[in-house]
């Protein structure tokens, strides 16, 4: 046989008939460094190792025909086979079965399903140990040396009279001096771990028995500063003619290291970098295993809860990621509180958490669970100083014997908890299977969305927007409408969420201001006193690179004058303060474009906000407006945002006005413009017109003796729908 020491890249040949575990036993090999040769039976197998002449054979116990016993037996009586390591896989755990792979020549065992990161690490350590036991066999001087050039102890066991040697390294690497340790064996098996030492018996029992050529054991010893010690541990016997063992001698090497980094891969493989909880390959493990529990035994129920946190997003881009990645650690830790023991608290990445809870009594535990999550994260975070309030969202579904796998209990729960965030934030919902055809639909939905620009399905309604020191039409917004071949026609809202999630926000929002720049420039040029068009524009359309060119691009293309184009942001783009939001913002002023900001006054700190920002006007959100003569927080809300609007020089436009009371109340304040179902609902292009080209050609200036009741009247006679 060729010598290991003599190949580059050692060769390992696979004998399995599985195919599955053969391909991924080759692969991982494979990518451990190694050149591999698999096969799938023992016939093959031979043939193999004869023209091979392989550095370690990795053989199957249970196959057809010839069994891995036989097969290894058969190698070890080839001519080249007699010190070739051969690692027996098998799912065998009983000591009959290790005493006969021994007996026929086993090198070494591995048991299945075995840790596929660490199995190019056994391998290379079974073939450095064969190295060791053929240097052994050769010379035992020779051995020694290298023992010693290893650092390693040695230990020298007369098993005739029970005493041992060991070497002053072998007590020193256990923390001893040598007046510290007698010669007697249980000064070696006696610090061996408790749950190591049945195995290190059992292996030296197989051994001296002569079902193995040579001993070889990784287990812990008790330092002497009561920590634990990993030691690799080999030994060969020397025997009488009879074949039996009078004497036994080995080495040990500190492998403590190499341990705890096999440890940490098998961590950094199954947790979470950040948080240590687990992560999704280990939560899908777990969440295996229990679901296959529930199969076996129908009382066997859990749950998964599946949360996310709300407005994350809004903490992690203003307040920065490690700012978010702080608060996400805190969070793991009150996560962690809720549960017992026995639970999983996992994340999968992001914001999103997974709580698997097995052996439910009944639903409400997990509702409870649910509940204490809800209310422990209420109490307010402090992160490097600053005070943070977050919520959450949470989906709830529960193990049963419908599910064909734990995937799909883990998609009902994060649908479920979809539906809590639709249902305002900061509550739980618990799946039903209205939620899986809703959530059908939705996928449907957006697939048919990628289809509806190419198929025209998309137009465009508009709203006069009202000036309230002439009455007259200054401006009309533009407003989208999805007119579905079979479902009619579908608001923005039931739509547009699903157009900013995938992307398709950015080609329907330029088709939006293309057209609408288009029809402005048609109106103004009809004759109609000269009006502005009021186009939302999206986040996600702001983060573009080339924004600002397209606005540029369709401007120049309708010839439409800039100031005529007044875009209209939402007030998350401003609670950002990003220093892209401002480059492109001051970008597009530069251009001559009018800005707003759209739905004013419902995010957070929007008026410390405001000034920042080169904006030319704001919008008061219809849900102050439609409670302003009941409710007088509202009106004091209303009442600062018109006169900040002033002080700054900005206008405000109040939405949602539907009745006079309103509309008259909005001017004693002073604010600049209106729109709302008082003057007219959003319609198409043909049917607002007509409204367009009589409320303007009734409109005068409005003074003290001219009340906006009074032209209300006029425009009611002159047939425009209010």
């Amino acid at each position: 046989m060729k010598p290991i020491s003599q190949r580059d890249i050692p060769l390992i040949m696979i004998v399995e008939d599985d195919e599955t575990m053969r391909f991924l036993a080759s692969e991982l090999l494979a990518e451990a460094g190694f050149e591999v040769e698999a096969v799938a039976d023992g016939l093959t197998a031979m043939e193999a190792f004869d023209r091979t002449q392989p550095d370690l054979v990795l053989l199957d116990v249970q196959m057809p025909g010839l069994d891995g016993f036989a097969v290894c037996n058969k190698l070890r009586n080839m001519p080249s086979g007699e010190f070739v390591p051969i690692l027996m896989m098998t799912g065998l755990g009983d000591t009959d079965s290790i005493n006969r792979a021994y007996q026929v020549g086993a090198t070494d065992f591995i048991t299945k399903p075995f840790k596929y990161a660490i199995l190019g690490h056994h391998v290379r350590y079974v073939l450095r140990s064969s190295k060791t036991a053929q240097e052994l066999r050769i010379s035992r001087e020779r051995y020694a040396l290298a023992a010693l050039g290893a650092n390693d102890g040695l230990w020298d066991w007369d098993i005739d009279s029970s005493s041992v040697y060991y070497s002053p390294r072998w007590k020193s690497m256990c923390g001893h001096a040598e007046n510290e340790i007698g010669d007697n064996l249980d000064e070696w098996l006696g610090r061996i771990h408790p749950d190591d030492v049945v195995q290190v018996k059992m292996l030296i029992s197989a051994h001296l028995s002569g079902a193995s050529d040579h001993f070889e054991a990784e287990y812990r010893v008790r330092h002497k500063d009561a920590t634990d010690r990993w030691m690799l541990c080999r030994g060969v016997a020397v025997r009488d003619n009879n074949g039996k063992a009078y004497r036994m001698a080995g080495s040990i090497s500190d492998i403590t290291s190499r341990k705890r980094a096999e440890e940490q891969l098998v961590r950094d493989a199954f947790h979470d970098s950040l948080t240590g909880l687990p992560n999704r390959a280990l939560l899908m493990d777990r969440l295996q295993h229990a679901f296959t529990r529930s199969i076996r035994n129908s009382e066997h129920i859990f749950a998964v809860i599946f949360l996310d946190l709300d407005r994350f997003k809004v903490i992690n881009d203003s307040m920065g990621h490690n700012t978010g990645d702080e608060l996400l650690v805190e969070v793991s830790k009150r996560l962690k509180e809720c549960v017992r023991s026995g639970d999983t608290v996992a994340r999968l990445g992001g914001d999103e958490f997974v709580i698997l809870v097995e052996d439910l009594d009944d639903a409400d535990h997990a509702r409870q669970t649910a509940e204490r999550i809800q209310q422990i994260l209420k109490v307010p975070f402090v992160i490097g100083g600053t005070q943070m309030f977050i919520s959450c969202s949470i989906g709830i579904a529960f193990s049963s014997l419908e599910y064909l796998n734990a995937d799909e209990l883990l998609r009902d729960a994060d649908t479920a908890m979809y539906r809590a965030k639709a249902k305002g934030k900061a509550r739980h919902e618990i799946f039903d299977k209205s939620m899986h055809a809703q959530a059908v639909t939705i996928l449907q939905l957006e697939s048919e969305l990628r289809r509806a620009l190419e198929n025209n399905e998309f137009h465009l309604h508009y709203q006069p927007i009202v000036s309230l020191r002439t009455g007259q039409v200054v401006a009309v917004e533009a407003l989208i409408r999805w007119e579905h071949p079979r479902r009619g026609t579908i608001m923005p809202a039931d739509f547009i969420p699903f157009a900013e999630e995938n992307g398709l926000i950015v080609p329907i929002g330029e088709w939006v201001l293309r057209t609408a720049c288009s029809q402005i420039r048609k109106w103004n040029d009809s004759g109609m006193t000269e009006m502005s068009v009021a186009v939302n524009v999206s986040p996600r359309q702001l983060k573009q690179k080339d924004f600002v060119q397209t606005v540029s691009m369709i401007l120049n293309e309708s010839a439409l004058k800039a100031s005529l184009l007044d875009l209209e942001i939402t007030e998350s783009v401003i609670m950002e303060d990003s220093t892209d939001t401002v480059d492109v913002l001051n970008k597009l002023k530069g251009l001559g474009v009018h800005l707003s900001i759209d739905d004013f006054g419902t995010g957070y700190s929007s008026l410390s906000y405001l000034p920042r920002f080169p904006v030319n006007s704001v919008k008061i959100d219809r849900s102050f407006v439609s409670r302003m003569m009941k409710d007088p927080q509202n009106l004091e809300i209303i009442k600062t945002v018109v006169l900040l609007s002033n002080s700054m020089g900005l206008e405000s436009t109040a939405e949602g006005v539907e009745t006079i009371d309103q509309l008259e109340k909005l001017r004693e304040l002073g604010c600049s413009q209106s729109q709302g179902y008082l003057f007219s609902r959003p319609a198409g292009q043909k049917e607002i017109e007509p409204i367009l080209k009589t409320a303007i050609k009734v409109s005068v200036p409005l003074d003290k003796d001219r009340t906006l009741r009074d032209l209300l009247s006029e425009l009611s006679k002159s047939g425009v729908k209010h």
